[in-house]
Formats: structure tokens, sequence, C-alpha cells
């Protein structure tokens, strides 16, 4: 039987998804292992061992309460790693943990442990700004090393929903400094208001206290330089037209009524009806005025929309006349004279003195017997169309055509003639309900609702007012990120930047540096879950991903040159994204997918391509925490729920995407890790530390520790004294001695031990000590962990085709190695081993005879069980097949 050969040269592809087990013609096939636990595949190819997780300290709740780690980077000598814990953050830096006084420094946070996985993070120098949809945003500063601060973001211009555009007045009992009372003129405030912001007028307030639906204490915040705020309320936008008041009418049951009387009959064809107006809603059709009889028998001056006026006449049920002006006659927030009016041929509409609408006509009115209606109509018999906004001068004059030419408005109150039969200058004290008629009839007129007369006097109520967008009420913002100078936010649908270079000033306009509220039009609500920065800004929702960018890429975005196009349609998870070089890596929906969000030249668009499609099974349980060690190799780091450390060697140059697991265990094998932060390494040597906090069961009880990934092993730059396998372990540095102090963090556990690079035998840690064999001066003890590599299927097709499928025996491999001292082989990771043991660290080709025996997949597996390197090159079978 002629012999065959196949070879394993290199491990880029990681461990492979048992869907692939057929896929022989699949160039990844061969470059992929069934099992990578606890090896690294590198760049070029081979695979080696991971080091060890130092142990650097307790968390503060070990034992009951978890806890999230975070990167904050200051400069290239100086990072740190953050516990985010319940209620509290810890720190620590240079690989240990910061201490104050002999105890760990740490400080008061407003976080619980629930709310950890929420938060999202940016940084600029020393200031780490904190998203959190349930907190107010903001910034854990450092101005040294035991010196840190949490404080929410003092935002003093913004942001803010829309303008007030109902009656609804707020009013302060001061325009200027701290402890203002603001009372509303209907119930708008609750107590998720509290740490929000309103702006009132010229100033903002935030809210520190809640009394009730219509009235909150706040602090009137300073402007962005410095200068105190002031409200400004004295110059108010519903101050009266005319006089001491102005009729207030909200929109809602606000009308005024008066009796049918013979001064409405307008059947004689000389008459005209003319008032001021302000109106507060440029979209909702309102009534000026209106009279009827039936349903199918009235008159009514209405706006249409908000700013066009129309007045028509029905008789019969049907509409014999309409006169109406072109749209947008009529402005909100500003005063407008009004006047209709008909000469017996001719109906005319003034706005402001000028004829807006002219229709010739003999259609007559007809003498209606119902209330006389002012703002509001009732033309089903219940009211309708009610006006948003005040009134001022209202006059019906009957037996006169007032004007049918241009005119200029009157400048002061009218006075009332022998045609005047309804005047009302609407003048009386603030929020009183009676309305007194100066025609010379004297009609009753009765208010309804909330009607009421509105002085808009000095420092009182104004309907120049905006809610704050974020609150406890609205909601806080839930991502974070900088690009082009700004700090970028966003709440549900809505991003929000700040001004450009001013990072509290959240003030919206026009000009080009200022700040930006954009809301991304979707078919579906969707709530951006990241935000991320590059060439352009990305965005991540629960339905898709977003290119956020100037009309040109090469232009700054700017509040008049924003473009928002949806790139994917894959939906993003609630985690942060994470930016590799000119791509995002981000967590999709469902948490067990990584796609890469990156820009495709041939079609001009950005696509999302699955990261874990040859290795869909790593992430089966989802991923709760990712990070990114960019050296030495580079590697998106992701905790997965089940505990078990998934991790991804990326590199697109080389086109290398490959999953590889890391598991730990402890003498229960109850060990899980359960978050995950990188930082540059303080030494500046070609690495980036790796932390995690993990969960484990020693003497019986339930801990969580803080530790970190040892340096990579490089034969070439370290010795064997210094290899680091160990994971929970630590170092011993000193005289030689057998006795071993400072394991109290191991108590009870068996632990491996590596003294002066020998490995020898493992001990049990009593009293956090233990008493080696032989003695050393370099001692590693720590939890010992398997780090397992098998091959594919081997595949060597000879004459009669495949080999797959055929009985097949593997007589021997050569195993290409470097920096192997002392490991094991076998055909499967639970199946029988051969041990091969060095006498000190070999590189090169071992030749070693197989496990014998047939069988029809031909696997061969690499198990390493001590605190040892091992880096695998290359594996050549020499194999039968039948």
């Amino acid at each position: 039987m002629p012999k065959s050969y196949a070879i394993w040269s290199d491990f880029r592809a990681g461990e492979l998804t048992s869907l692939l087990d057929g896929q022989i013609a699949f160039e990844k096939y061969y470059s992929g292992c069934k099992t990578l636990q606890n090896f690294i595949p590198r760049p070029q190819g081979p695979a080696s061992n991971r080091t060890g997780f130092r142990y650097i300290a307790d968390s503060k709740n070990s034992a009951t309460k978890k806890c999230r780690l975070v990167s904050f980077e200051f400069s290239t000598t100086q990072a740190y790693i953050i516990e985010f814990g319940d209620l509290y953050c810890r720190f620590y830096r240079n690989q240990g943990q910061i201490d104050s006084g002999g105890s760990p420094y740490e400080i008061v946070t407003t976080y619980t442990e629930a709310e950890l996985p929420e938060l999202q993070f940016t940084q600029s120098a020393d200031i780490l700004y904190i998203a959190h949809p349930s907190h107010a945003p903001a910034t854990l500063s450092r101005t040294g090393h035991t010196s840190w601060t949490l404080a929410d973001i003092g935002y003093k211009r913004g942001p803010f929903l829309t303008t007030n555009i109902t009656t609804t007045t707020i009013s302060s009992n001061n325009d200027i400094g701290t402890g203002v009372t603001l009372t509303a003129s209907s119930s708008i405030f609750n107590a998720n208001h509290v740490g929000g912001l309103w702006r009132v007028k010229d100033g903002v307030v935030k809210i520190t206290a809640y009394s009730s639906g219509t009235s909150v204490t706040g602090d009137i915040q300073d402007e962005p330089d410095g200068t105190a705020g002031n409200l400004g309320t004295s110059a108010t936008y519903a101050q009266p037209k005319f006089g001491t008041a102005a009729g207030l009418f909200d929109a809602d049951g606000d009308y005024l009524t008066v009796p049918d009387h013979a001064d409405w009959d307008f059947s004689g064809g000389s008459w005209t009806v003319d008032c001021w107006i302000y109106t507060a809603d440029a979209l909702i059709s309102q009534d000026l005025w209106f009279q009827r009889t039936d349903a199918n028998n009235f008159m009514e001056c209405e706006l249409l929309g908000g700013n066009t006026v129309r007045f028509r006449i029905a008789s019969g049920g049907s509409i014999v006349l309409s006169v109406t002006t072109a749209p947008e006659v009529i402005d909100v927030s500003t005063w407008h004279h009004v006047e209709v009016c008909e000469d017996g041929n001719n109906y005319y509409i003034f706005i402001d003195g000028t004829l807006a609408a002219f229709t010739g006509s003999s259609q007559r009115p007809a003498n209606y017997t119902g209330l006389f209606h002012i703002g509001a109509e009732n033309k089903s018999g219940s009211i309708a169309h009610e006006f948003n906004g005040w009134i001022d001068e209202f006059r019906v004059s009957n037996g006169v055509t007032r004007n049918t030419s241009g005119f200029i408005p009157p400048i002061t109150e009218y006075s009332s003639d022998a045609n005047t039969k309804l005047l009302l200058h609407m003048n009386g004290s603030d929020e009183s309900t009676t309305f007194t008629d100066s025609g010379n009839t004297v009609h009753t007129v009765t208010a309804n609702g909330d009607a009421q007369l509105d002085t808009g006097t000095a420092g009182d109520k104004v309907i120049d007012w905006a809610e704050g967008a974020w609150s406890a009420d609205e909601g806080w913002p839930t991502s974070v990120t900088f690009f082009e100078q700004r700090l970028w936010w966003s709440k549900i649908q809505t991003l929000y930047s700040s001004k450009s270079g001013d990072y509290t000033n959240m003030e919206a306009g026009t000009a080009d540096d200022d700040a930006i509220i954009y809301t991304i039009a979707a078919r579906h609500v969707n709530k951006i879950h990241w935000l991320s920065s590059g060439k352009i800004l990305a965005a991540g929702t629960a339905g898709g991903e977003f290119k956020i960018a100037a009309s040109s890429v090469e232009d700054a975005i700017t509040p008049l040159n924003v473009r928002v196009a949806k790139e994917s349609s894959n939906g993003s998870a609630y985690h942060e994204a994470i930016e590799v070089k000119d791509v995002v890596l981000y967590l999709q929906k469902g948490k067990r997918q990584i796609l890469e969000f990156s820009y495709r030249w041939e079609n001009q668009t950005y696509v999302s391509p699955d990261m874990t499609d040859l290795a869909e099974h790593i992430t089966k349980d989802y991923i709760e925490y990712m990070a990114y060690q960019q050296l030495p190799f580079s590697i998106l780091w992701c905790v997965r729920n089940d505990g078990v450390l998934a991790a991804m060697t990326y590199d697109r140059l080389r086109q290398m995407i490959a999953w590889h697991r890391h598991i730990t265990t402890d003498s229960t094998g109850d060990s899980s890790f359960e978050s995950v932060a990188v930082i540059p390494s303080i030494e500046n040597n070609g690495y980036d530390e790796v932390w995690v906090v993990v969960n484990r069961t020693i003497n019986g009880g339930t801990v969580r520790y803080i530790e970190m990934l040892e340096q990579q092993y490089d034969g070439e730059a370290l010795n064997s004294n210094e290899c680091f396998f160990l994971d929970s372990g630590l170092t011993y540095n000193g005289a030689s001695t057998t006795t071993i102090s400072g394991l109290d963090h191991l108590e009870g556990e068996l632990v491996a031990v590596i003294g002066d690079g020998v490995v020898q035998a493992s001990k049990t840690v009593s009293s956090g000590s233990i008493t080696i064999d032989t003695t050393a001066s370099r001692v590693h003890a720590g939890l010992a962990y398997d780090s397992v590599l098998q091959t594919m299927r081997v595949e060597q097709a000879d004459a009669e085709g495949t080999s797959q499928g055929r009985k097949k025996r593997i007589n021997q491999v050569v195993l290409r190695l470097k920096d192997a001292k002392q490991y094991k082989y076998g055909k499967t990771p639970t199946g029988t081993f051969k041990e091969i043991t060095e006498t000190a660290l070999f590189s090169g080709d071992k030749e070693v005879e197989f496990i014998k025996g047939w069988g029809k997949e031909g696997h061969v597996t690499i198990k390493q069980e001590k605190p040892l390197p091992i880096t695998v090159l290359a594996i050549i079978a020499e194999l039968d097949v039948t």
C-alpha cells in the first residue's frame, strides 16, 4: 500500500464550524482547526498557546456582585483600568491596583450593578464621557492617580425639543439666580423632569425640585461664556396688542359666545368683522368667528392649517360662497390684523391692511339664530377648531363696509360708532374671565373653557419656552463619540452634536459651528445602539447601519450640510462598536454575530460582512462585552454569557479572520470570564495588556478576581524562566527557597508550579503558602489550564479520489515546533495521548510514531497541560488510505 503524506502548514483560519467538515474544496479548510482552545493563531500562520492571566486583585464585591472593566488611556505612558461596580469605581495602573492610605482608592458613582452593561464611553485627554439610558450624561475626569471625579455634564444651552406651540405659559418669580420657581398655566411638569433643562425665553433653567404639575424649582444656568444667565422675560411674546390685556385661548375648549341678535344679521349686504390675532400654531385649523342656524346653514371665518384665512357661507347643506387667501399669509407668534367684509356685491379679506382675497358675489349670509362664537365653531353641535393663541380688538360692524381697498391697520384701540355692534378691547386683570362689550349694544359675552384675559406683564407668563430633549422623562442619551471636533450623542433615533470645539454647548442653530440636532428618518422607530467615528460618522440602530456625513465626504458636517444614508439592514445590538483601522466591528442584534462595517470601492458603498461566518458556533452563547487588542496581534476579545472568552485574530491585509476559544478553570471547573478591557503596556514594548474579571470558586466560595494576560511568550526576547502560563498566578522573585507565600487568593486550590524554568509537582495552597519540592529563585504558581489544537480531517487524494469517507491510518507525524519542551499529541482531545519531554526548549521537527489504529476521520491533536510554551508551525502526517 503506497504511503501518502499530508500537511497542515498554517492555522490562520482558526477554529472552524462543523458545518465546514465536508468542504475540502474550500481554501480555508486546510488552514482551520476543529478545536483551537487556549491557542492563538499568529498572522504568519503558526499557533501558540496563550500565556496565563496574572492575578492583580479581588474585585470590591468579589463574592456577590459583578463588575465591569473599562479602559482609560491618558497618554502613551499613562493608562488605567477602571473597575466599574455597584455604585463605585476602583482604579488600576502599572499592572497593580491604586491604593490610598493603605486601602484601594475608589469613588462613589450612581451606576448600579444591573446598569453596568449599558454604559457607553468616549474619551478626550483626561476626561471620560459616559452615556447611559437611565442617567444624565456624565464625565469621569482625572487630575491625579488618586484624584478622580464623576459629575453630570453641565450643559447650559440645550439640547431642547421644539419650541412650545401651545398657549401654555410659564412664569418665573425671578429672572436670575438659583432656587427660581417656574409656574405653568397647565400641568406640564412631573418628577422625572428633575435634572433636565428647560429654556424659558432667553435663559435656561436646570430643574432641581418638583412640586406639582404646574410648579418646579430650578437654577438659571450660566451662559457658555461664563456670564450669569438671565431669563429676560420682560419682553414676553404674550403681551397684548393694545391696552392692558388680550384674550387667551389654548385650543382646548376655550372660546367666547354672544347670544343671537339682529346685530349679526348680515343679510343686508354691508358688514365688517375685524380683529387682531396672534396664533401659536401653524399646523391646526382654527376658527376666528362663527354663527349657525344648524349644521347645514352657517357662516365662518377660519385659519386653514394655521396660516391661510378663509370665509365661507353654507346654505341648505352646500357651500355657496368661499373666499380664501393664499397660503402662509399668517405667521406664527406674530400679531396680524384680519378683516372680512362685504359691500353688497363683493367680499374682501384683508391681512394687515393688504387685500389678500377678493370674490365678486351677490350671495348673502342668512339671519342665523344660533350663538355667535369667537375662537371656535360648532357646525355639528359640538365645539371644534378652537383657536390657539391670543385675540385682541375684536369688532363687529353692521351696515358699513369699513374698507374696499388697502389701508393702514389701526395703531390704537378702536372707538365705538353707530355701526359698531360688538367691540371687545379684551382689557382687564390677568386671568380674568370677564370680557366686556364696548360697542353700542353692550352684549353679554360668556367665556367658555379656560378662555381668559392675559396681561403679558414683565416677568410674567411667556409661551416662548422649550422642554429639554434630555431628562428622566424624555430619556437620556445612550451612545457617545467624538467626530470632527464635536461631541456627538444619540437618543432613540436622534443625533445631537455639540458646537464645534465647545463640547458642553448644545445651542442649535444654522451657523456652521452651531450644535446639530438630526433625527434619522426610517420606516420604524429603531433606537441608535452605537456611534463610531472615522472618516465618516457611523451609527448602528436596531434596524440598520447608517453613514452620517456632509454632502461631500471631504466637507465638514454643519447644521445645513448633513446627510444620513442607510448602508445596511442587519440591525445592531446595544453594545459599543470597535474601531479597527478603517473599519468598524459591531455586534449584530441577537448578540451572536460580529459584523464588519467597511467600505467597498467596487460598488461605492458600505457593507457588513459576517466575521463569524466560518465559526458560527463560537458565539452560540451571546456576547456580553468586547475589547480590541492591537499588539502584538490584532485580536478582538469577546466575553460570552457562558463565561468563555472567545477571540478573533483579525488581519484584513492577510485576509485573516481566525476564531479561538479561551477557558479558565479552578478545582471545581467553574471559572468563567465576566468582563474584558485592553490598555497599552506601560513598558511600551509592543504589546497591549488584556485585563479580565474572572468568576472563580475558591476554597468553596465564589470570588471575582481582576487578572491580566501576561505578555505573549517570545523565546527570542524572553528566557524559559520568564514564561508565565498559569491563570490567577503570581511570581516569586528572590533568594532561592522552597516556601512560596502570598497565595491567599488561591487558598485550598491545587496550583501548578514552575521554578527556574522547570515544572515541579503541583501543590495545594494552605494558609496562603505552598512548599515546593526544589528550591528556586524565580517561581510561578497558579491554576493550570489545557491548551488544545486539533486539526481538521486529513485530506490526501490518490488515484482513486478523495480520502474522505475512507479508512485511513496515520502512521507517524512530524511536528514542526518552536519553543516546545513538554507536551502531548494524539487523535482527539479526549482520546489517548503520548507525551514528549525535552531537556530544554526545542525548536525544529519532531518525528514521532502516531497512535495506532484505523479510522475515517484522521485528526491530529496537540495538547499542552503544563505551564510551558509551545508554538505549532506545521504538522506533517504519513498515512495509509484504503
